[in-house]
């Protein structure tokens, strides 16, 4: 397939594309991301109608096809249509308000879709640069199995925090790791005051006194969830 992650190819009339089902569909997948210093939409969407959709069009690795006129009201989840790692979701109605239906009934599942097909892919990218190495240290001192690239390096490292950088002229990126004993359940507040803390002690800035910390301007967003039967919190901020 090709295409750049994050890039999704919806394959809709022209009409409808400037109907009140395009905006549907544009509210949707040109949603705003969650806890990010900028507006960023959820994905790059370009729109091609039926007729033109061909070629490498038909390739790309993210695909919304919608299909007006049809005999069954439904989504349909697809993989390797017309190229290997591709993904296509294809709304199939009887009309332009089903499918707005369809939209709307399904619209979280259709994000999730794709947005767990691109952490795949990154994953998979990422294990033909993985350290073994740092992989090993992380599982021997916190029992926990990551994919870590190869361009990380430990900056800090101690019994109970590990800090994972890479640094690039472009951009700087962190694996912020921190262990201990305590309660088994912590309040959002809790868990970004303990944040604040572990930075404040490990991650200094070049000016005295100051350090990396979460901005309150932009409170971060907490997703409670279950993973192998433990119980974590999802921090975006």
């Amino acid at each position: 397939s090709n295409g750049k992650p994050g890039e999704l190819i919806v394959v809709i009339s022209d009409g409808q594309w400037e109907s009140t089902l395009g905006q549907r569909v544009k509210s949707v997948f040109l949603a705003e991301c969650i806890a990010l210093p900028q507006p960023e939409p959820a994905f790059d969407v370009s729109h091609v109608n039926h007729k033109l959709f061909s070629d490498l069009l038909t390739r790309h690795r993210n695909v919304l096809l919608i299909k007006t006129g049809a005999a069954v009201n439904d989504v349909f989840y697809k993989k390797n249509i017309w190229a290997s790692n591709q993904v296509v979701a294809e709304l199939q109605s009887s009309s332009e308000k089903e499918t707005d239906l369809l939209l709307q009934k399904n619209s979280e599942s259709l994000v999730r879709f794709f947005n767990s097909t691109e952490l795949s892919r990154l994953e998979e990218l990422n294990k033909k640069i993985r350290s073994p190495e740092i992989e090993q240290k992380l599982k021997q001192k916190f029992g926990l199995t990551l994919i870590v690239p190869k361009n990380y390096f430990p900056a800090i490292e101690n019994d109970h925090f590990v800090w994972l950088r890479n640094e690039t002229p472009e951009l700087s990126q962190g694996i912020m790791i921190y262990s201990e004993d305590g309660k088994e359940n912590f309040t959002d507040l809790e868990i970004k005051m303990k944040i604040d803390s572990v930075s404040s002690k490990y991650i200094l800035g070049k000016n005295g006194g100051t350090f990396m910390r979460i901005e309150d301007l932009l409170p971060p967003q907490h997703i409670h969830k279950m993973v192998n039967d433990i119980q974590i919190v999802e921090t975006k901020g």
